[in-house]
């Protein structure tokens, strides 16, 4: 439950966070989960070659949690945020690095979302290994912090 919370949490944070960012009249759209109608993205294999898109899609932000973990006192979760943006300029690539350093920028400069969620350091970012030009993607790997159930009705035998 912890884990659906943050991921909305997160893509409300996020949406804030890129609101007056966009390609033309074509505001950034955050997503949980996949992409509608390109579910195989991203590529499986990191060396898989890229392929081309919808160009409805972008640019987008796409949340994805990894995995999660739960120690003696707090949980953690793992999310992969998967950034996309479209151009044609030979330097189109800076579009989703502007689109990665707004997101690191916003979520290092809150740390705790929705009063419960704790950002880990450290914070990963990188461009993929191959791009489907005209279409430039990249990715952060981020870690929470989150609320572990609390033990109930302990009864000893």
């Amino acid at each position: 439950m912890s884990t659906s919370i943050l991921l909305q949490t997160l893509k409300s944070f996020v949406e804030q966070s890129v609101r007056d960012t966009g390609a033309g009249d074509r505001p950034v759209r955050v997503h949980v989960g996949w992409l509608p109608g390109a579910e195989k993205f991203p590529p499986a294999k990191p060396d898989e070659p890229a392929q081309l898109l919808p160009e409805g899609l972008f640019p987008f932000v796409l949340l994805r949690a990894l995995e999660g973990e739960d120690g003696n006192e707090e949980g953690s979760v793992k999310v992969r945020l998967h950034f996309g943006t479209s151009s044609t300029d030979p330097f189109g690539y800076a579009d989703v690095l502007n689109l990665i350093e707004k997101v690191r920028q916003a979520v290092l400069k809150k740390e705790i979302i929705g009063g419960m969620f704790e950002l880990q350091r450290p914070l990963k970012w990188k461009l993929a290994n191959t791009q489907a030009y005209p279409q430039w993607t990249g990715e952060m790997v981020t870690e929470w912090t989150v609320p572990s159930p609390v033990r109930e009705n302990l009864v000893y035998d």
